[in-house]
């Protein structure tokens, strides 16, 4: 068989068979080997964009409750809490003969430290152990417990139905030695036992300046120490401790015008602290809470510890409250901030600010609510952050009248082909309480390793998100992402 001739081929088209030759020798290893820059949606369309689409979709639909304003906390445990005095000396004729002055009434407070700050107080500690008699049902005893200051102790127990209530009042009279000076209550204090079930309720207020409660001297601010105490059928023990100053009046069972100096309250379960709640001046007038003003700035300070078993370990928040004294339904918060520590190593920590330096939010103007997770050390997930940024209701408090008008997500990896995605939505219209985000400009990004980047850049609309995407090389196309994150090219 003759063999066709074979002419050599000229300078350009040898050039020419070459580059064929390369080309289909790329196309054979794109096609033979696993291709890691291509997707079924098209040969023109990146891998790298199927996890940033993905990632997208989810944050554009992780629609969990955006206006946690609503769930801050608006007053402090009991606040608002008063307990009455006597307003008389009660008949001691007939009463005992003098009794050794007891060494857990004390006398006087004078010049004892409030409960402001420091280790919290023990459940009971400083509820006096008052007597217990059961063999009356109803009795008044009085007698004099310190014979030298002449102080007079009235106890009066009730027994009924199991229940047996017990009040002591101490008394003091005028000391002749001091020229004007007036008798009055030193203490009041009370125990309530239900029964065989362990509940009891025992309270005491007694005097911290050393002028009593019924005739304190001229110009005296009339100071006591509150203290009261509560076991449930669960075994805690709820224990409230305050100082109170009296204001003008000088009566404390008018609360017009007293005045809170500090405040303390503490739930423990036997040997276990639970919460703690804590009020501190926030205005700059060293009082906690002045009746006489309508409006007092607040900060509470919570710490509450959760038993084994549950998810959560421990929960710490901060809140700065405007405080209105004569309706509290009115309170609301300025600031506020909340730590919430998993038992698996998790973090959760919530933030909330407006625009100014300070950080405070006001009524009517824009704020961002940021929930941050933080994960324990390990390859995939570890943070990830949402801001919400809101526009707050008109009236102060009013949080169910906020706007949504954007979300800003961002992600930090370990171990992955990329360490960080953000995605930024803004509102295509404010959103209501209880409505999520439809419509808007969406921006997205992945940040790998090795310093790429590849952006999404477009409008999120009902059945996805069109744009384009671009990498940091300088290569763009045109996408459409499905609301699973799936991507084509735009339809």
């Amino acid at each position: 068989m003759k063999k066709p001739d074979r002419k050599p081929l000229s300078a350009p088209h040898a050039l020419n068979a070459l580059l064929i030759l390369i080309a289909a020798a790329f196309l054979y290893g794109c096609l033979g080997a696993k291709d890691q820059t291509r997707v079924a949606g098209g040969d023109d369309i990146p891998n790298d964009v199927e996890p940033l689409g993905k990632k997208s979709a989810q944050a554009r639909d992780d629609s969990a409750d955006w206006n946690g304003y609503k769930s801050m906390p608006r007053s402090g445990p009991g606040m608002y809490d008063t307990t009455s005095v006597p307003d008389g000396m009660p008949d001691t004729s007939g009463s005992g003969g003098a009794q050794p002055k007891p060494s857990s009434l004390g006398g006087s407070a004078a010049g004892r430290p409030g409960y402001a700050s420091g280790p919290v107080p023990s459940a009971e500690e400083g509820i006096p152990p008052l007597p217990d008699p059961l063999k009356p049902l109803d009795t008044l005893v009085t007698k004099v417990v310190d014979t030298a200051k002449g102080v007079v102790e009235a106890v009066h127990t009730r027994v009924k139905d199991a229940v047996v209530t017990v009040d002591s009042t101490l008394f003091v009279p005028a000391d002749s030695a001091s020229p004007g000076s007036t008798g009055g209550v030193l203490q009041v204090a009370g125990r309530i036992t239900y029964g065989d079930t362990g509940i009891w309720k025992a309270y005491r207020f007694r005097d911290a300046d050393g002028d009593g409660f019924l005739a304190p001297r001229p110009g005296s601010r009339n100071l006591a120490d509150l203290d009261a105490a509560e076991k449930t059928a669960e075994g805690k023990v709820r224990r409230s401790v305050r100082r109170v100053a009296a204001g003008k009046d000088l009566d404390f069972n008018a609360r017009g015008d007293n005045q809170v100096l500090s405040s303390l309250v503490a739930v423990t379960l036997a040997a276990d602290t639970l919460d703690v709640f804590r009020l501190l001046d926030a205005d700059g007038d060293s009082l906690v809470l002045d009746f006489t003003k309508d409006t007092n700035l607040v900060d509470l300070v919570e710490e509450h510890r959760y038993p084994s078993g549950g998810a959560i370990a421990s929960m710490t928040q901060r809140a700065r409250l405007v405080v209105f004294s004569r309706d509290s339904a009115k309170n609301y918060a300025v600031r506020f901030e909340r730590r919430t520590i998993n038992r698996d190593g998790s973090v959760l920590e919530v933030a909330t600010r407006g625009a100014g330096a300070d950080s405070s939010f006001h009524a009517g103007m824009d704020a961002v609510w940021t929930e941050t997770l933080t994960l324990p050390a390990g390859d995939g997930l570890a943070s990830h952050a949402r801001a919400f940024r809101v526009r707050l209701a008109p009236a102060p408090g009013a949080f169910k009248g906020n706007t949504l008008s954007g979300l800003a997500v961002t992600e930090i990896h370990h171990n992955e082909s990329f360490d960080r995605f953000t995605f930024d939505f803004q509102s295509e219209a404010p959103v209501a309480d209880g409505k999520w985000i439809g419509a808007g400009a969406v921006k997205a990004m992945l940040s790998y390793r090795q310093g790429a980047t590849l952006t999404f850049e477009g409008q999120a609309i009902a059945n996805g998100m069109e744009g384009s995407v671009a990498s940091s090389a300088g290569t763009s196309i045109s996408l459409f992402f499905d609301r699973n994150g799936a991507a084509t090219r735009r339809p």
